[in-house]
């Protein structure tokens, strides 16, 4: 982990694969410049809380298991006949929370309605947050009361052998066997199982098998 100052250049920044760099004293203004400013690098990650900013690039073994585990989830929600948006790493911030968080991927399955041909996301505004967010952390992973604060009702969490899968309560997460969206289906086991497949067969047959496993 590299700790900058704020007036380090940052446009000229060049964050190597598994690497994270923290920003104290950020104001939000220069966050929201930041998030302009990183606009073109998908990949990068930026988590902001109350001042404090961490700059994240993925190593590509974090993109194939968050690619992998949303394919998974997108499967089963075609399965179940349940309407979805997915709206991928979209930053879900809040200037009244003073916070930020980009996931590897979220999805809105109860108030997919409520955000369908939005280009953009206002949490402060009165636009719900994700019903679902997928955080991969098998390099560094993320603080959840982030999205504790934000109301994110379920939180799926692979470390790259086990995936957690998170339902919000008053006051912090506690981990089930079973997603909300798809009761009784023990998915924690059964998809961490499949995506260990990764290592040995490609993405076409681990999707066949576990489409075969959801019917």
């Amino acid at each position: 982990m590299v700790t900058l100052a704020p007036t380090f250049p940052l446009h000229q920044l060049r964050l190597a694969p598994g690497s994270v760099v923290t920003l104290s004293q950020v104001s939000w203004s220069a966050y929201e410049a930041l998030l302009e400013t990183f606009g073109d690098r998908p990949a990068l990650r930026l988590t902001y809380d109350r001042g404090t900013l961490h700059l994240q690039m993925p190593l590509p073994k974090h993109e194939k298991a968050k690619a992998l585990l949303g394919a998974c989830l997108t499967l089963l929600l075609d399965e179940w006949d349940l309407e979805s948006e997915c709206l991928g790493s979209t930053t879900l911030k809040s200037q009244t929370l003073n916070q930020g968080i980009e996931p590897d991927d979220c999805f809105y399955i109860t108030h997919q309605a409520a955000v369908r041909g939005k280009d953009r996301l206002d949490l402060d505004g009165g636009d719900p947050p994700p019903d679902l967010a997928i955080e991969v952390d098998n390099t560094s992973p993320r603080d959840l009361r982030l999205y504790h604060r934000l109301g994110v009702p379920e939180v799926w969490v692979y470390n790259g052998e086990i995936l957690t899968i998170y339902h919000r309560t008053a006051t912090d997460y506690q981990p089930s066997p079973t997603s909300q969206f798809f009761p009784g289906l023990p998915l924690a086991a059964a998809i961490a199982e499949h995506l260990m497949l990764n290592q040995t067969q490609g993405r076409t047959a681990i999707l066949q098998r576990f489409r075969a496993w959801v019917q």
